[in-house]
């Protein structure tokens, strides 16, 4: 009876260092997820912050404080070509930086939405294809549906309990099973296999989308650097200017916006 039973222990003791090791697997792929989602998030904020930069620069130009501006306008004129082109360049690295932040933060939020359970089978839309469907379910008020997906759909599983209505039966079948005491040590290590595969391919697509987010806002902030060099230099090496302030009518507060056009063709036809 003995050598009986032996190998039924062994195989027990088998199937439940199986079902630890997943479960410690299982916690782990978790851990990483809030990390990754706790990266992005702080990155998400500090990207809403940086973008708005050249906002507050725009502000700043069509603002009643357009007077300053304005006198920043004549002394470019006065200083020559030169410092038209550099102005050019400063300005096209600052917009630069912006589309490139605005790229990062579409990353970002791509990285934090939740996604259904998947097997690794299911192939990620891409960033910007994942955009574009946003987009035109936002401008047909998602009257246009995405056709369904041939991907093979993964099993609803009680370690993870999230199932779409058209499923219903088949999840309260495992819960009926599980209520029962029908559950196996085999189906919990089937279980947690299911949903690892699930965990592994959702946390490859975050990690794909945290990198992507990051390397826009390392252009942004090189971008944002080459314009502050610019400008730098611009200072310096015009310093010497004499502009005359241009007055303007303080009453009128569109006044900037009707002049910036002028100041532009000035600008550009400058000496």
């Amino acid at each position: 009876m003995s050598n009986h039973a032996e190998p039924n222990s062994h195989s027990d003791r088998i199937t439940e260092l199986n079902i630890e090791h997943a479960k410690a697997a299982y916690s782990n792929a978790q851990d990483v997820i809030k990390f990754v989602d706790t990266k992005t998030g702080v990155m998400t904020g500090v990207l809403t912050i940086t973008t708005g930069i050249p906002l507050a620069i725009f502000h700043f130009l069509i603002s009643q404080k357009s007077n300053e501006a304005a006198t920043i306008f004549r002394w470019l004129y006065e200083s020559g070509r030169i410092s038209t082109i550099l102005v050019c360049v400063s300005a096209a690295a600052m917009c630069l930086g912006f589309i490139l932040g605005v790229a990062s933060l579409l990353a970002a939020t791509s990285g934090l939405m939740a996604r259904r359970p998947r097997t690794a089978s299911h192939e990620e839309d891409s960033l910007w294809k994942e955009v574009g469907c946003a987009l035109l379910h936002a401008f047909t008020f998602e009257r246009k549906r995405r056709p369904q997906s041939d991907e093979a759909k993964p099993p609803v599983t009680c370690l993870f309990p999230l199932y779409p209505a058209h499923r219903k039966k088949e999840a309260l079948e495992k819960f009926e099973k599980l209520a029962k005491g029908d559950y196996q040590p085999a189906d919990v290590l089937q279980e947690y296999a299911l949903q690892l595969e699930s965990v592994g391919n959702l946390l490859e697509t975050k990690i794909s989308r945290n990198r992507k987010a990051v390397h826009f806002f390392e252009g942004q902030i090189l971008a944002y650097m080459l314009s502050s060099l610019v400008s730098v230099v611009l200072i310096l090496a015009y310093a010497d200017s004499r502009p005359k302030k241009i007055e303007w009518d303080p009453r009128d507060p569109g006044h900037a916006i009707y002049s910036l056009p002028s100041l532009f063709v000035v600008l550009s036809n400058g000496t």
